[in-house]
């Protein structure tokens, strides 16, 4: 597998790492570093711990150097010959910048987008070298878009000089090269030329000559490279293989999760069924016993309605013999009273007894004092009434006490019978407190039975809600599992596309790689023509400065003559012979015309032949003076196109078949260049021959020619 990941937007990374693989923690400078990842020539080496300086003047790019570069030395300037503060055209979108402001309206026309401008500071390099104490660095790198020549008059070599310099060498989203005014600049500093990439121009410091035979080679498959487009898909394909992979290991893993979870909840459904059973028989059971306590309560409340009934009757069978015995205790009390009133009525005959007694004994006493005579007499007499008095008073009290003594007695039995009737009804308040507290005790209970039954119920419900969670969590998460399998049956299917999808890019990649490298034959094929195209402009400068140089001479030496007294004194004969020679021109002109004219009928079967008209153009060309004549003559009558008025004069014709001269300048190539109209070196023209066109144009200007016949 390759080792070395290239990023540079022409594998310039690749080159230089081919040239410089056995310094370590090298050094670089980066003109024009643009983004610090995408296209460049430096991060490569950045990650094999080189470090160096990035010169960027657009500020978004340099604000994502200082982001991704924290080793490197990231500077928002522009590099030039001067310090100096100009106006930077930045191409929105693009990442191309430039300080001209044509070149900027032109890329804009081209690539179709905005530009805007910002005023940035020109610094030249050998000072910020300098400041920064770089003294060394091994390869230098100028992208500036137009600034070469100043970038490189700015840099200065004798306190830096890089091992090698690459300069972007085209014109910006172009193949025209544009090098000669700034490449002298590097080969006066002992660089030497290696290699032309297509886009970039190598040299190759002269103390360093050694890595050339690294250098002067382009990249090829033997460098052992990856592009980053393919290390990316590379790393994504290994990434989504190792998420499809964590994907499968989480899908059986949430696969395994969700069976022990099914398994469970089978469990606590099992359970849940089973505590629902159980519970469906407790209640049952507690149904059956809140049955036996309400048949319970009903036989006790019938029973405590039966005691209550029996009660009451007892109760008002007590109130009826209590009323009985305070109605006989009335009646006694009424006997009583009876007695009482009858004991009064004898006291109050005792008392008036007394009173007669007392009576009599006054009565008595008046008759024992009316006669005391016959109170001897009647005192026996009245003795014997007073005994019978006394007698029957005592009958009549002992009477009264023995009345007394009944009534009393019939007191104590009342009193008696009202205590047991009072004790009775005692003990009948006694039993009905007992028989309410029982009812009472039994309403309570039966109001605890049936919150227990509801208590039950509630569980039973909440039991029964369970298991339905519980089913209905187990729904959930078969409908997850289905799902899950789902997902990863279309997980299966995106990454089979996926794959398909990047085999196929790794071929077009692979395809895309092979045509860069027949891409980069044919860029070496024309490199080798450019360089003999440019030994042979070289020679052909050469021998044009020689020219140059005779012409001087040539033109000294005329100077020299013109300056001359003899070339003053012969003035006069020169005019006069430039006058005699424009006459006689001129009346040889009008006599060929007259010539023609007179002898055209003659000429004209002649002249249509092939081999006179090119004997008479041969004799023509032979004589110059004579050639101008005709040449006027013919370019006045409109004979000869424009091509062999501009040649200055008339054509030799070749002794070759007109056709099979016509047939060669058709199928000759045109001349291709990449180099701009500046430097390109005009070959010699070939010699220019007769047409066709003119052949009939003059054929057609003699007219028909007539048959012999």
């Amino acid at each position: 597998m390759a080792s070395f990941v290239s990023h540079a937007q022409n594998r310039e990374d690749v080159l230089l790492w081919r040239a410089l693989n056995d310094v370590e923690q090298g050094r670089y400078i980066d003109l024009g570093a643009a983004e610090p990842v995408t296209d460049s020539v430096t991060y490569a080496f950045y990650q094999r711990g080189w470090s160096g300086i990035n010169v960027e003047p657009v500020r978004t790019l340099f604000d994502q150097l200082q982001a991704e570069r924290p080793r490197d030395i990231n500077l928002n300037i522009g590099a030039g010959e001067a310090t100096d503060e100009r106006t930077l055209h930045e191409l929105v979108g693009t990442g191309l910048s430039t300080f001209e402001g044509k070149a900027a309206a032109r890329l804009a026309r081209s690539v179709g987008c905005d530009t805007r401008t910002a005023q940035t500071q020109i610094r030249p390099m050998g000072e910020v070298c300098r400041e920064y104490g770089f003294s060394t660095a091994h390869f230098l790198k100028i992208d500036v878009e137009g600034m070469e020549e100043q970038a490189l008059r700015g840099f200065d070599f004798g306190y830096c000089r890089p091992w090698i310099v690459l300069v972007e060498s085209t014109i910006p989203n172009s193949r025209v090269q544009r090098f000669r005014s700034w490449e002298p600049l590097l080969t006066r500093q002992g660089y030497d030329f290696a290699q032309f990439d297509g886009l970039n121009r190598f040299y190759l410091c002269e103390q360093h000559k050694d890595r050339m035979s690294r250098l002067s080679v382009p990249v090829n498959v033997f460098d052992g490279y990856r592009t980053a487009a393919e290390f990316f898909l590379a790393r994504r394909a290994q990434d989504e293989r190792q998420t499809k992979e964590a994907l499968e290991a989480s899908f059986e893993h949430e696969r395994t999760k969700a069976e022990q979870r099914s398994q469970a909840e089978k469990q606590a459904t099992a359970q849940a069924r089973a505590e629902a059973e159980a519970q469906s028989r407790a209640r049952d059971k507690a149904q059956a016993q809140a049955r036996a306590h309400e048949a319970a309560t009903v036989a006790l409340r019938s029973e405590f309605e039966q005691a209550l009934t029996a009660a009451r009757a007892q109760h008002e069978q007590a109130e009826a013999r209590a009323v009985a015995s305070e109605a006989q205790a009335e009646r006694a009390d009424s006997r009583a009273a009876a007695s009482d009133q009858r004991a009064l009525a004898e006291q109050r005959e005792r008392q008036s007894t007394q009173a007669r007694l007392a009576e009599v004994e006054q009565q008595a006493a008046r008759a024992e004092q009316a006669a005391q005579a016959a109170a001897l007499a009647a005192a026996d007499a009245a003795r014997e009434a007073v005994q019978q008095a006394e007698l029957t008073a005592q009958r009549h009290q002992s009477a009264l006490q023995q009345q007394e003594q009944v009534s009393k007695a019939q007191r104590d039995q009342l009193q008696s019978r009202m205590e047991m009737e009072h004790r009775a009804a005692q003990e009948a308040k006694q039993l009905h407190r007992k028989l309410l507290d029982a009812h009472v005790a039994l309403e309570a209970g039966y109001l605890q039975l049936q919150a227990q039954s509801k208590a039950q119920q509630h569980q039973l419900k909440a039991s029964q809600t369970a298991t339905r969670r519980a089913q209905d969590h187990s729904r959930q998460q078969k409908a997850k599992l289905v799902a899950l399998e789902a997902d990863l049956a279309s997980l299966k299917d995106a990454y089979q596309a996926l794959d398909a999808n990047l085999h196929q890019a790794l071929e077009q990649v692979t395809a895309q790689s092979r045509q860069a490298e027949w891409q980069d034959q044919e860029l070496a094929g024309r490199e080798q023509a450019l360089r003999a195209a440019d030994v042979r402009i070289e020679r052909l400068r050469a021998e044009l400065v020689e020219s140059e140089r005779q012409e001087r001479a040539r033109s000294q030496q005329l100077q020299w003559v013109y300056e001359s007294r003899s070339w003053q004194i012969t003035a006069p004969l020169r005019f006069v012979s430039r006058a005699v020679g424009a006459s006689l021109r001129l009346l040889a002109r009008m006599g060929f015309e007259a010539l023609i004219f007179l002898t055209g009928p003659l000429l004209r079967p002649l002249i249509k032949r092939k081999s006179v008209f090119a004997f008479g153009v041969q004799l023509f060309n032979r004589a110059p003076a004579l050639k101008s004549v005709v040449r006027d003559i013919l370019a006045r009558r409109g004979l000869l196109p424009g091509g062999v008025m501009a040649s200055g004069g008339l054509p030799p014709v070749q002794p070759t078949a007109v056709s099979a001269v016509n047939a060669t300048q058709a199928t000759a190539e045109p001349v291709k260049s990449d180099e701009p109209m500046t430097e390109r070196v005009v070959g010699q023209a070939p010699e220019p021959t007769i047409d066709a066109a003119v052949f009939a144009r003059v054929r057609n200007r003699l007219g028909p020619v007539k048959s012999p016949s």
